[in-house]
């Protein structure tokens, strides 16, 4: 019965999307949970909200010669987004934002100029200290973030940090579709009330 439904939502999958080019990995924005299950090889781990929105990630996935996870979201069994969140353990916390720069290259390389690119301190308590920039990152001080904005999605590239923890990733968003994830977040508030 399961390749059954393997073999249907393969078969769905190659219909909805015939001759369109991906938006991120094998998937295009708005296919169902099932679909983009049957793209990847990997075993998920499936977090769903009763609330009309869904996550499925994937651990150790490499990208670009970087290990993290990849996650996927669903607002009403809709793609609209998705992501890296990279796990690199470094001891000199400034080795992440080496990592961050290759990484940035690599997608410029990709999706040619960025709309925008930021490199912004909210305490410039370390900015004369340029060994110490990864540390200022990792306490939130100084954040790196760079954006492209394709015509079907708005890639996303950021290296942030709080309480001694560094956040890098890369984040995929429908262009059209984004806004269905908070539409479906502000029905869920309203709903609690």
């Amino acid at each position: 019965m399961k390749w059954l439904f393997t073999a249907i939502a393969v078969a769905t999958l190659a219909t909805c999307c015939a001759g369109q080019t991906p938006d991120f990995r094998k998937t295009t924005w708005g296919m169902t949970k099932a679909q983009v299950l049957a793209t990847e090889p990997l075993k998920p781990v499936i977090r769903d909200d009763e609330a009309g929105l869904t996550v499925v990630a994937y651990k150790s996935v490499t990208v670009a010669g970087m290990t993290g996870n990849l996650v996927y979201i669903f607002a009403e069994d809709k793609l609209v987004r998705a992501k890296y969140m990279f796990e690199e353990e470094h001891s000199n916390k400034t080795d992440h934002i080496t990592d961050y720069e290759t990484l940035d290259d690599t997608l410029g390389e990709k999706y040619g100029k960025p709309s925008s690119r930021l490199v912004r301190w909210k305490d410039d308590l370390y900015k004369d200290e340029p060994a110490k920039y990864g540390f200022a990152v990792s306490l939130g001080h100084l954040v790196y973030y760079t954006k492209w904005d394709q015509t079907r999605t708005s890639i996303i590239h950021y290296l942030t940090g709080e309480n001694y923890e560094i956040s890098h990733g890369i984040e995929y968003v429908s262009v059209e579709l984004g806004g269905l994830e908070d539409k479906v977040r502000q029905k869920k508030s309203k709903d609690a009330l």
